[in-house]
């Protein structure tokens, strides 16, 4: 990843790794071209050659994506009918933006027609292959909370409105799930208190559903199509058959750069000051792998999600620095095999 702060890192040894790993993280570096992550407290998973010299690869690969045609952050992002949607934010710290693009791995991105307003902190989600926007906050400096619902018309082109928002949300999240969509932290806080509304998927209205509110306020929900977590950087849950599960503390407590749910799997970038970690929780397994991480952009934030043909996709965001510009940055990480 890029912020406009290029990070590179001298090469530890195995064992400088080993010696790192008595406190609740370690972190391996990296040579130009090839990443490395923090480790969460375990011993990540990587070819183990017997040579202290060598560094330690770990799985998965980075790459940087065509970027975006403007530099945003904090707009809506998510896949639907096979390309990658981008819709509303900030280009900087005054200004909104409307504009929507998608984007095709063959053919790079292309302009849709724009949000009939420029948003804030929208949610997106597909459901039954329709693009849906969701709420967001229609200022750069006050509070001014949205309930509509657009949805982009595959035939086309253009956006109409779709049933609204039980309430007002600022800044809501969506994920889409098999039973149909689901969104969390709804209402313009302080005055509404969290809730959660779902759509079913046969249905064209949605429902108020305080009980689908995760057991904490989520930074990011995220979902496979099938579980979904909500997550902070101190605390995850999981969102399994309509219930929440216990939550549990994450690898490190870095900011979440970005996270993402693929194949029965969560992954979560994080950061401690300007050391990156990438980490995939398995279910099943009960325990956390260590990915590779990128060696840039790791003060970024703003950053939006999103999955599609497998691939993870960290779009956009801004540096994190006072002054920070807004990126037209995108990366992309491929999950080993």
């Amino acid at each position: 990843m890029a912020d406009g702060t290029r990070t590179e890192r001298g090469a530890q040894s195995r064992a400088d790794i080993r010696r790192r790993r008595t406190g609740a993280w370690a972190w391996a570096a990296a040579l130009p071209w090839i990443a490395f992550a923090a480790c969460g407290g375990g011993s990540p998973a990587g070819p183990d050659d017997g040579d202290p010299g060598e560094p330690l690869v770990l799985p998965g690969s980075w790459a940087t994506a065509p970027p975006l045609p403007i530099a945003v952050r904090e707009g809506a992002a998510t896949a639907a009918g096979g390309r990658l949607y981008v819709a509303g934010g900030a280009v900087d710290d005054s200004t909104l933006s409307a504009r929507a693009y998608a984007f095709d791995p063959a053919s790079g991105w292309s302009r849709v027609e724009d949000l009939p307003e420029a948003l804030l902190w929208p949610a997106a989600v597909a459901h039954g292959g329709t693009l849906l926007v969701l709420g967001g906050n229609g200022s750069p400096t006050a509070v001014a909370g949205r309930n509509a619902v657009r949805a982009l018309g595959a035939a086309d082109g253009t956006w109409s409105l779709h049933s609204a928002l039980p309430v007002l949300s600022v800044r809501p999240l969506a994920v889409a799930l098999a039973s149909g969509a689901l969104a969390v932290e709804l209402g313009a806080f302080p005055s509404i208190p969290r809730t959660a509304a779902r759509l079913p998927g046969a249905a064209s209205e949605w429902v108020a559903s305080a009980a689908d509110l995760p057991p904490f306020p989520a930074e990011h929900l995220v979902s496979d199509g099938t579980v979904a977590w909500a997550v902070t950087r101190e605390l995850i849950a999981e969102y399994r058959d309509g219930a929440w599960g216990t939550p549990f503390q994450p690898p490190t407590r870095g900011f979440v750069v970005g996270a993402w749910a693929h194949g029965g799997r969560l992954y979560v970038l994080q950061r401690e000051a300007t050391l990156a970690t990438m980490q995939a929780w398995d279910p099943g397994a009960g325990a956390w792998e260590s990915l590779a991480a990128p060696t840039e952009a790791v003060q970024r934030t703003g950053a939006m999600s999103a999955v599609l043909d497998g691939r993870l996709y960290l779009i956009g965001g801004r540096v994190s620095a006072p002054g920070g510009a807004v990126l037209d940055r995108v990366d992309v990480f491929t999950p080993p095999a």
